[in-house]
């Protein structure tokens, strides 16, 4: 038997707690969705490396880190990865990986210049932007299928980041200029003092392969290209500088004084390296 109750005890027992419930949450909900903006705002800026100075500005999208690359005997392959490419700016947003190796098309640019001289190339490493790069530690894989192909492949065994600076160099001419291939810039290396004060190489420059699609880099008249340089420790204060060119057709950037290993000074064939970067 069904106890019969008034429309007002009906609504009052059964409809306003609904009511209350959706009001309840009609209050909270926004608390809710300013709270996850707040939290995801964080979390984006936790990603992001902000460095300034009186030149530049650089938004690292690379993990911050306090370590730096220690030298372990193995050659150091000169391997100094492009992440932007344009126009010459106060501020730059640098992926945490370098531009792609590989263009869907090969595209004929046309003549360009190979004539690098400080009237037509800049090269200057920033040592007030604290950045970091990441390197990736990989062994090298192959089958029977790739091997035909005469390709390599390689396998990612662990990734680090290392604490680096920028590299900026700025076509400072009125013609294209040819930088590199795939996405990394040709023929440069670090250079260090030795105890006598003599230039040595740091590392062996990188050695590339023909590819039908692999990235060509130039860098038109007033363009700037953004690099990372990874930061070495050790137990010799010395000064440094980067590189570029081959012969006489060459330029240096500004020095800058760093901790190196000495051992360091006296680079191993470049054929026993392992590590690869990306």
């Amino acid at each position: 038997m069904f106890k019969q109750i008034s429309i007002a005890d009906f609504l009052k027992i059964k409809i306003m707690p609904i009511f209350t419930t959706m009001r309840n949450w009609f209050l909270v909900l926004p608390a809710l969705i300013l709270l996850a903006a707040c939290s995801q705002q964080q979390a984006s800026q936790q990603e992001y490396n902000v460095q300034k100075d009186s030149l530049y500005t650089i938004i690292d999208s690379s993990a911050k880190t306090d370590v730096f690359f220690k030298y372990d005997g193995i050659a150091r392959v000169a391997v100094y990865q492009i992440f932007y490419i344009g126009e010459a700016k106060k501020s730059y947003t640098l992926p945490s990986r370098a531009l792609a190796e590989f263009v869907p098309l090969y595209t004929d640019t046309g003549r360009y210049s190979t004539r690098y001289t400080n009237k037509t190339i800049s090269i200057f490493v920033d040592t007030a932007l604290d950045i970091s790069k990441k390197l990736e530690f990989r062994h090298e894989i192959t089958d029977s299928v790739k091997k035909e192909a005469n390709r390599a492949y390689f396998k990612v065994d662990s990734v680090k980041h290392y604490k680096a600076y920028p590299i900026f160099i700025t076509n400072l001419s009125d013609s294209l200029m040819f930088l590199g291939q795939h996405n990394y810039i040709n023929h440069m290396v670090r250079e260090a003092k030795d105890e006598q004060g003599q230039w040595k190489p740091l590392e062996q420059a990188v050695r590339y392969w023909d590819c039908n699609k692999c990235r060509l880099v130039y860098l038109k008249p007033k363009q700037v290209l953004v690099a990372k340089m990874m930061r070495f420790t050790g137990n010799f204060k010395t000064e440094c500088r980067l590189r570029f060119g081959t012969g006489e057709n060459v330029v240096y950037s500004n020095t800058f004084v760093e901790y190196i290993d000495k051992r360091a000074l006296v680079a191993p064939d470049s054929t026993k390296a392992y590590l690869k970067l990306n």
